[in-house]
């Protein structure tokens, strides 16, 4: 194949060097986090590895141009994450440039797993390869469980000898099922009206069932018809009430550990999430006076008396809620009308009231 402008030894991150053995120099590695990166680089790839880790699972994803939306989305994690060197919006901008050079390769490899987090990513990356890579194959390590793992939740979890198993048993070419699925999901994912992509996790036929999963998952973050709460906003309240007091970091753990069956959340997005749901005009959790000063692990929380009304029904979680949230396109306030769903019956069903 001909050489394309540009130079590919500035795409992302260099692993290994030497001679290649199970990929090339001109392969580029995409993942939406670096936590597999010395992983592959002890396993012996020699390509370029591409963090694209734009968490579409919280804060706004609009329908909006490129510029436009990667400066909401770097605004919305500046104030949900906090700085960590490198401004969000010059680190997203990097890598959406970044991936649309994954053409100067020769081969692009995509890792994900099955979990919101990754499975939107992957929407995302699927939506916008093919028109930048031209005949460059694209292949995908996608996976659900592990051998040998009770509670997979990530490919972080892997030691390079188990990723050189993933590499060699379930490394497939992407379909063109996977790219029309991938294009519709986003694309729904950006509406104001969560209908078209409930449409799409419950196809009965989905050529790409890992992602259907995830997006059915997503769409339990909406407001719950009875009790406003997403989904993950009810277990932390339910793990407070049962367990509490307990730190955030305990919650957390027992989150990911128990509770979540698709865990999807890092620290500081859990960390938001507990901001965000006791952004309320009557106090649902408590954080001890004692804990303010401590890292937010080890701040403890209590649940307060409208915290156990919500969970038993007696009162509207989004009668309280005082801030705003956003499940892809679609915006959650206090004030206004947003859509519900059931998670019994497993659809979107009107306001109450």
């Amino acid at each position: 194949m001909g050489e394309r402008a540009g130079d590919w030894r500035t795409v992302g991150l260099p692993m290994a060097t030497g001679a290649a053995s199970l990929d090339h120099h001109r392969t580029l590695h995409v993942r939406c986090g670096s936590d597999i990166h010395h992983a592959l680089t002890e396993a012996g790839f020699t390509g370029r590895f591409l963090e694209f880790s734009d968490p579409y699972c919280q804060g706004p994803v609009r329908r909006l141009a490129r510029d436009a939306f990667i400066d909401e989305r770097a605004a919305f994690l500046d104030a949900a994450y906090g700085e960590d060197g490198m401004s969000h919006r010059d680190r997203l901008a990097a890598e959406y440039d970044d991936l649309d050079r994954a053409g100067l390769f020769e081969r692009v490899i995509l890792w994900f797993e099955h979990d919101t987090y990754d499975q939107l990513i992957l929407a995302r990356v699927l939506s916008t390869l093919p028109g930048v890579v031209g005949d460059v194959p694209i292949e995908l390590i996608c996976v659900d469980e592990v051998p040998g793992v009770d509670r997979f939740i990530g490919l972080g979890q892997l030691a390079p000898a188990q990723l050189v198993e993933l590499w060699h048993r379930h490394r497939r070419e992407v379909t063109s099922a996977d790219i029309e699925t991938a294009r519709a999901a986003f694309d729904a994912l950006c509406d104001s009206d969560p209908t078209r992509l409930a449409g799409i996790a419950y196809r009965t036929d989905s050529p790409v069932p890992i992602m259907t999963r995830a997006l059915r998952r997503h769409l339990e973050e909406l407001p719950g018809a009875i009790d406003g709460l997403g989904l993950t906003q009810r277990l932390v309240l339910e793990i407070v009430d049962a367990e509490g007091p307990l730190t955030a970091g305990q919650a957390f753990r027992t989150l990911m550990m128990e509770r979540e069956t698709l865990p999807f959340l890092g620290d500081l997005m859990f960390w938001y999430v507990l901001r965000d749901v006791m952004a309320t005009r009557e106090p649902v959790l408590r954080l001890d006076a004692d804990s303010r000063d401590q890292s937010w692990p080890r701040k403890k929380l209590s649940i307060a008396r409208a915290g156990r009304c919500i969970l038993g029904g007696e009162m509207d979680y989004l009668d309280l809620y005082e801030a705003s949230r956003w499940v892809g396109g679609v915006k959650v306030t206090g004030h206004g009308t947003p859509p519900r769903w059931d998670r019994e019956s497993e659809r979107l069903v009107p306001t109450p009231g």
